[in-house]
This record gives C-alpha cells, structure tokens and sequence, in this order.
C-alpha cells in the first residue's frame, strides 16, 4: 500500500523492488508507472529507474503485458543486469517462458545487430521482439 498526499494506493512491486522497501510506516521514493487496462488501471512501483525502464521497454514489445513483465523482473536480479548483459537478457527471456536456447541466440543476435554495448533494457526488448516474430 502507497500513501501519497493521504490517499492511499495499492501499487504491485517486483520481489526485488520488496526487498528495498523500509518498515511499514516509513517514507521512500517508489517510481510508478500507471497502466490502464480495459476495466481498469493499475498501478506497478519499482525501487530504481532501471527497474521501472526494464518494465517499460518489457511492455512495449507486442504480447507481453505488466504481469508478464513484473514476474521476469521478480526473477531477475536488476542490478546485475549491468554488469552481465547477456547471460542475465537470456535469463529474463526464459523467465517470460522462451526456451533457453532460443532466448541466448535471440540474445547474441541483437548484440551482433545492434552492438555489444546495448543497455540491458534495450537488449531484452529487442531480444523479445525476434522471439515474438516482430524482428
């Protein structure tokens, strides 16, 4: 539950986004974003931009929706994303139900494509847009 100006919302969060949340009672910076949704809106916090930039590109690849996206970040180490791009980009990938193997060459393919160099949130969007047929 998130408190803001005495309203207070339900917000779902990734495990890892839990593990960084203070004590009940306590303030903290949670960044959201607001998905609306045939019969409603729902509300997703994230403890870091990276999470919540994760999350977003996850969602802007055609067939995958918030909860597919909040479970592969709930898998997924964030932080660690940065420092082992592939390895963690074929992680996600196989989280969100591809077969592994598809997912490592999805994942090589775009490194080779777009550059070695590619953030981890582009990587894994551009990985699940060769997965889904959407190249």
């Amino acid at each position: 539950m998130l408190e803001c100006a005495g309203i207070g919302f339900r917000a779902r969060v990734s495990d890892e986004t839990r593990k960084e949340l203070p004590p009940d009672g306590e303030s903290c910076i949670l960044r959201t974003h607001l998905h609306f949704r045939e019969g409603g809106a729902d509300l997703y916090g994230f403890s870091t931009d990276t999470e919540r930039e994760i999350f977003l590109a996850t969602i802007g690849v055609s067939g995958v929706g918030p909860k597919s996206a909040m479970a592969m970040l709930s898998v997924l180490a964030v932080p660690g994303v940065l420092a082992a791009p592939e390895a963690q980009a074929s992680e996600a990938l196989a989280a969100l139900g591809f077969p592994r193997t598809a997912a490592q060459l999805a994942v090589a393919a775009v490194r080779r494509e777009k550059g070695a160099d590619l953030p981890a949130d582009l990587l894994i969007r551009e990985s699940l847009r060769r997965l889904s047929g959407g190249r």
